[in-house]
């Protein structure tokens, strides 16, 4: 799944915003979590990637034409993203974001973005400051 509109986003706390270049021909949506290509070093949308790390989410959406790559803001920290079937239970874990939209409590290849710090129900309070490689966790 992938987002189709903006989403807003709740934060806990000072967050840090970060700044990038966004891919080419891609439409971003406030709210969509988003990487930094290690390849290329322009943010793209999160997905189930190897070696992608996401670091927060855009704080602005933007329709990105073809052979331009504008300045885009990213909001990181401790901020609520909505998971399906979020538990207590999950506080304290690793998370991880298959696609704009989703996190998940597993992923195939994907990088942790982050530990779930809070619960309530239908969002975990993800802090963006534990993402690491998965690699780390063997």
């Amino acid at each position: 799944m992938a987002l189709s509109k903006d989403r807003g986003y709740a934060v806990k706390g000072l967050t840090e915003i970060l700044h990038g270049k966004l891919t080419e021909s891609v439409t971003y949506y406030k709210g969509g979590l988003v990487v930094f290509d290690p390849t290329t070093g322009l943010v793209v949308k999160a997905a189930d990637t190897a070696g992608f790390t996401p670091v927060g989410v855009l704080k602005k959406g933007a329709v990105v034409g073809a052979g331009v790559n504008p300045d885009c803001e990213i909001e990181t920290g401790k901020i609520w993203l909505p998971m399906s079937g979020a538990a207590q239970a999950d506080v304290g874990d690793y998370v991880y974001a298959t696609a704009d939209d989703t996190i998940a409590k597993t992923a195939t290849n994907a990088n942790p973005c982050g530990k779930a710090m809070d619960f309530k129900t239908g969002y975990l309070l993800v802090d963006f400051r534990y993402g690491l490689p998965k690699t780390a966790l063997a």
